[in-house]
């Protein structure tokens, strides 16, 4: 062997020598971008960075100290959005005191910091996730430190979800939610909030059982007479913990509540770009854009929150979603994500609160940061002028006039998407949950066209205890149809099953009648059956009530006994165990028609036919009128990919495609581009059958997005950046959704 090949010898094992010292180190020592809080800002120009951010916030603040918290990822392929693993940090910002430092020493579980009113600690709950599927088990431990990250110590077990300082003794009091709902959803829950001194954690004070809770966001007002929350997700309100009333604003999410005493209330919708903000008191809603900020595509946003001074708020993002668009002079089809590496902004409201008139991006690098809060210097003291404070409210209480007219022994009732609807003492919400193509109409009616609903777990919970020990039982629900039945054809209307999904009995319409079905074993040791004859109504809506005693089985159409079946044998009303109720069917029904059902409310008891009659008068249906409808050929352009990591607690998410239209065959539509809506998650499942294969042309039968008000609470991903573009959405009926 010469010199020049024994030297290039040598060269080659150096290399090896190092390379595999490399891999020695990254799996003994930890990847570097792991544990040294240098790789975020260790470096010169950081530190140039972090001395700019400094002079912004002196500047944005009016010279007032400011300091933020925030949850730190430590992994760029798994950025933990929800704060679930044992891989997080806390970082923070202090503009007088250096900029970034990292506050925590090992990484664990820090879910929710917030930092407590006088800005000396932080608060934060450790919460991770303790078994995997379903239910999942919770153990949240809250714990306090101190600003320069010493002293951290445990307070009390629960959920951390707001501090205040009582405003006539200087006392700080810490909120939380005692115990966390056992379920796989990204919206945590619990249902007793309480209150502890943060110096004196050992008295609890529980304050608010009246309903579940969720822990993103609950905010109390300064003269800690109300809160803003979400009762729980996705019910966006506020409550009297007074009184115990609350009342819901919105359907949405990310909830949170001005810190003074103007009361106002935002929220997210389901594109995560807008804020709608509420004025409780003059019952006035409107948005404000955060999807254009510096560093954003008219992408979303997470974690928005309000900080101790009602003109700032933190929130994280961008958030963009991956697509496929065919490159420009080419056949070529290009598939692209950006990535989530989210960053921690701080945001200033204009004084009318319409717009946000400053953005600072406070940190800047490849990891992700979640769940901000931030605290400015005589925060405590700002109030929102262009807003009376402590303002004369008056929730409202239950009206006896109206739907349904008698509660007692109310079981269940859901009126249509828009409402909150509870039952005191029973249970905090009467739901229902979508499954296959089950989605809701414009006026947020049940949409029954081949996908079907169920009452949730708490209602379950609620027939499983009330029916067996009850002697009668008597349903009511509105329904109307969009064309009438072709002869052969039966559609299920509801349903009452138990824990196997067997019907106890059905309710099913066909061209000419209402038909009631129980098999046998079921209700009775023999098969029964009930026909009421019942034509097709046209649009308007029918009113049916099912009356079951021990005597007889009776069906009422508009407030009159159309059909009775009387009983040689008493119903065993004992069999009725882990009941539930089922609206519309899992099967196909037939093509261009679609059941529209409202106003489903359960009695475990007889009513008199005064009050059937009292029920099918004040049963109002919540249909909005049909609106304009167009038809066309387009060619796909863009296609959005459905991100099921975005979808979290939702269980529906549409996606935009943009499109070259090609020909206009119904309606009136002038521009050469159009964007539209599709969903592509049902039942949190995917969605077959959409338009995805770009350069080819597709028959689309779609209306304004605008005419469509119950999209709003849907996780939409739209990744069109013409904000100018009007917005169209595919209301033809989906393919069943399926498992990957």
């Amino acid at each position: 062997m010469n010199h020049s090949s024994r030297k290039n010898l040598l060269l080659i094992m150096g290399i090896l020598v190092l390379a595999i010292g490399g891999l020695v180190a990254r799996k003994f020592l930890g990847k570097p971008d792991e544990e040294k809080p240098a790789d975020r800002t260790g470096k010169r120009e950081d530190q140039a960075r972090n001395e700019a951010t400094c002079h912004d916030l002196a500047e944005m603040a009016g010279g007032r100290k400011v300091r933020l918290v925030w949850v730190e990822s430590t992994s760029t392929s798994n950025p933990d959005i929800f704060a679930r693993s044992e891989a997080l940090h806390l970082g923070t910002f202090d503009s007088q005191a250096g900029g970034y430092r990292r506050l925590t020493k090992k990484p664990g579980n820090y879910s929710r910091p917030i930092i407590t009113p006088d800005g000396r600690q932080v608060l934060y709950t450790a919460n991770p996730q303790t078994k995997q599927g379903t239910p999942v088990a919770w153990n949240p431990r809250i714990h306090a430190l101190d600003w320069d990250g010493g002293n951290d110590r445990e307070l009390l077990s629960g959920f951390c979800v707001d501090a205040w300082q009582d405003p006539a003794t200087g006392k700080v009091w810490v909120y939380a939610l005692s115990t966390l709902s056992s379920h796989n959803k990204l919206a945590l829950d619990g249902e007793t909030l309480v209150r502890f001194q943060l110096d004196d954690p050992g008295k609890v004070e529980a304050i608010w059982k009246v309903t579940g809770l969720s822990t993103d966001n609950l905010q109390i007002s300064r003269d800690g007479r109300y809160m803003g929350a979400q009762f729980p997700w996705p019910d966006v309100g506020c409550g009297d913990l007074q009184s115990g009333l609350h009342q819901k604003f919105e359907t949405g999410c990310w909830s949170s509540f001005a810190p003074d005493n103007s009361y106002l209330l935002s929220s997210f919708k389901g594109t995560h770009k807008d804020l709608t903000l509420t004025d409780p008191i003059e019952k006035k809603h409107w948005k404000v854009s955060v999807g254009t900020t510096s560093g954003y595509k008219n992408q979303p946003s997470y974690h928005p929150r309000w900080s101790n001074d009602p003109r700032f708020m933190t929130m994280t993002g961008p958030y963009p979603p991956s697509h496929k668009e065919r490159h420009q002079g080419s056949g070529k089809v290009k598939k692209s994500r950006d990535g989530v590496v989210a960053d921690v902004y701080l945001g200033r409201f204009s004084a009318e609160m319409d717009k946000i008139e400053k953005w600072l991006r406070i940190t800047n690098n490849s990891f992700g940061d979640f769940y901000p809060d931030a605290w400015i210097e005589s925060g405590e003291q700002a109030t929102l002028s262009a807003f009376p404070q402590q303002r004369a409210w008056n929730f409202p209480a239950a009206d006896s006039t109206i739907w349904p007219v008698d509660r007692k022994e109310l079981l269940y009732y859901w009126t249509n998407g828009a409402t909150s609807d509870e039952i005191i003492g029973r249970h905090s919400g009467c739901r229902v949950i979508g499954h296959g193509v089950g989605r809701f109409t414009r006026g947020r009616e049940m949409l029954l066209d081949g996908g079907w609903f169920g009452t949730d777990a708490a209602t379950t919970e609620v027939l499983a205890t009330a029916l067996p020990a009850s002697s009668a039982l008597t349903i009511e629900f509105l329904c109307a149809e969009s064309i009438a039945l072709p002869a052969s054809a039966t559609v299920r209307l509801l349903a009452l099953e138990d824990a196997d999904g067997d019907a106890y009995f059905e309710i099913s319409r066909s061209a000419e009648e209402i038909s009631f079905t129980s098999p046998a074993g079921k209700l009775g040791a023999a098969a029964l059956e009930l026909r009421a004859s019942a034509a097709h109504q046209g649009s308007e809506p029918a009113h049916l009530v099912l009356q079951i005693t021990q005597e007889k089985i009776s069906l009422y159409l508009a407030g009159v006994e159309t059909a009775s079946l009387p009983l040689s044998v008493p119903i065993n009303f004992a069999n009725l165990t882990r009941a539930r109720l089922v609206l519309g069917q899992a099967r196909p029904v037939p093509k261009g028609w679609e059941g529209r059902m409202q106003n489903v409310a359960v009695y475990g008891r007889d009513c008199p036919v005064s009050e059937i009659q009292a029920m099918a008068s004040t049963s109002k249906t919540n249909s909005l009128e049909a609106t304009p409808r167009i038809r066309l050929k387009a060619r796909l352009l863009l296609a959005t990919e459905p991100d099921m990591d975005m979808l979290a607690s939702y269980q529906r998410m549409l996606v935009d495609h943009t499109y070259e239209v090609v020909q206009v065959l119904d309606g009136e539509y002038e521009p050469k581009k159009i964007v539209v809506l599709h969903w592509a998650v049902l039942d949190r499942l995917p969605v077959p059958g959409i338009p995805k294969e770009i350069g080819e042309e597709y028959e689309l039968t779609l209306e304004s997005a605008e005419a469509h008000p119950e999209l709003e609470s849907e996780l939409q991903i739209i990744e069109s950046d013409d904000l100018a573009a009007a917005i169209y959405v595919d209301i033809t009926t989906p393919e069943n959704p399926i498992a990957e």
